[in-house]
């Protein structure tokens, strides 16, 4: 056994085509068979069952995997460490929507800037499900608008985000109203499970009831969109997600009497994963980042 050998082991853990890890990693289909094939002679254990041109985990490669992950990202730590410090390898980052298209973009493009052999992949969740793939490893690194308490995760304060009453009508934001004194204009409000709408309904309490709710989205840009051609619309929305609007003059916030409430954002990983100099520097540049604006 070789940590070549499980080098390519992970590999084939990550991508279960070997047509297409082929080409990724500019290796024969046959000597990647090779690799797995000494593997599994020398543990006496199938890894995979070969389905096709995919090979699918079995319990005995899940029982493997869960051993070596952590050694190859130790291993390849080591490696980086007598390369000059060059950072490399693969960070996995999981994020709500809001996070993924307002907050992310740019960190990553300049992260990725200065570390151009660091591969970076980021995937867009819902709250529960993000937190799930932190508690299975899938995921290194998280960013959360939402409040959570596991015990198997650790939470770190990133900034706040202002939540603002937004409208296409410039009128209303010449004056200081009470929010109820709105609730006759069509609402187009994110879906329940967002984190403005959860934070917005208890901020509301009860006068939710009386919202005119016209429409309930899951993308905010499509709510931009209603609010930009429907003056008679508004919205609750991230102020990140439509400060460029209001500094353009395509919307307006509202000034709501008594109204004044923020979110947080934060930083989530396992406490038990093993944290690479990838993860550390990463997770570094996105703090000190965040902490200069």
């Amino acid at each position: 056994m070789t940590i070549h050998d499980l080098e390519i082991f992970e590999k084939v853990v990550e991508c279960t085509n070997l047509t297409l890890l082929s080409k990724r990693i500019g290796m024969s289909q046959p000597n990647i068979s090779i690799h797995l094939k000494s593997l599994e002679e020398e543990l006496n254990e199938k890894l995979f069952e070969r389905i096709g041109k995919k090979l699918i985990i079995n319990e005995s490669g899940k029982l493997l995997h869960s051993k070596t992950k952590d050694f190859l990202l130790q291993y390849n730590e080591i490696k980086n460490i007598f390369s000059k410090n060059k950072l490399e390898g693969k960070i996995n980052i999981g994020s709500t929507k809001t996070l993924s298209i307002y907050f992310l973009p740019n960190l990553l493009y300049e992260y990725k800037k200065a570390h151009k052999a660091v591969d970076i992949n980021n995937i867009t969740y819902g709250k529960e499900l993000l937190i799930e793939k932190i508690k299975d490893g899938s995921i290194d690194i998280g960013f959360i608008e939402s409040e959570i308490d596991s015990p198997d995760i650790i939470k770190e304060f990133l900034k706040k985000d202002e939540l603002v009453v937004v409208s296409a009508d410039k009128s209303l934001s010449k004056k200081i109203t009470f929010i109820d004194q709105l609730f006759d204009k069509d609402w187009i409000i994110r879906d329940r499970s967002s984190g403005v709408t959860e934070i917005f309904f208890t901020y509301l309490g009860e006068l939710k009831d009386l919202l005119n709710v016209s429409l309930e989205l899951q993308n905010t840009l499509s709510i931009k969109k209603i609010l930009a051609t429907y003056p008679n619309t508004i919205s609750c929305l991230s102020l990140e997600s439509v400060d460029q609007e209001i500094k353009n003059k395509e919307l307006f916030k509202i000034k709501v009497k008594n109204l004044d409430f923020n979110r947080n954002y934060y930083i989530i990983y396992h406490k038990n994963k093993f944290h690479s100099a990838l993860f550390k520097s990463f997770k570094y540049f996105i703090q000190s980042s965040v902490s200069k604006v």
